[in-house]
Order: C-alpha cells, then structure tokens, then sequence
C-alpha cells in the first residue's frame, strides 16, 4: 500500500518523543528498518528484540502481541482499572 504514496508525504508517528523531526515518507523508505521487512519472521525478531531493549515498560504485555498480530486483545488490563 505505502508504495502507491508519493514519496514527498511527511510521516507523523505516534511513537516518537517530543521534539521528533517528521521525516517523509521517502525517508523512512530508506532508513525504517521495518518498512524494508519482507517477512512475519524478520518483523517478528525485530519487534521481540527491540521489545526487550525498552526495560520495564507498563503496557508493553499487551503491545507487543497486538503489533505482531494485528489485533486488539480482549483482556486490557490497565482498561479494568
């Protein structure tokens, strides 16, 4: 989908800290490494080792599964509260 997109778009994430430079989408062609990922198994690595790089982090149990499998789990915990 994103190939049909012009290159000049300007990509507003909502991962990113404040003060982030936007970069275009044509940026984030060349130097995202996800949007180079040509496979489930190389996003799946990818997403499980920066996972682990991020320490404690409160909702990444519920994250990390609803980015490799595209969906919304039925139990949010922090939801409950």
């Amino acid at each position: 989908v994103l190939e049909r997109l012009d290159g000049h778009l300007v990509v507003c994430t909502g991962h990113d800290p404040p003060g982030t430079e936007m970069q275009s989408l044509e940026w984030n062609r060349r130097h995202n490494p996800v949007l180079n990922m040509t496979t489930y198994e190389e996003y799946e690595s990818w997403q499980l080792e920066v996972s682990a790089g991020l320490g404690s982090v409160s909702k990444i149990k519920t994250a990390v599964p609803a980015n490799l499998f595209a969906e919304i789990p039925e139990h949010i915990p922090w939801l409950d509260e």
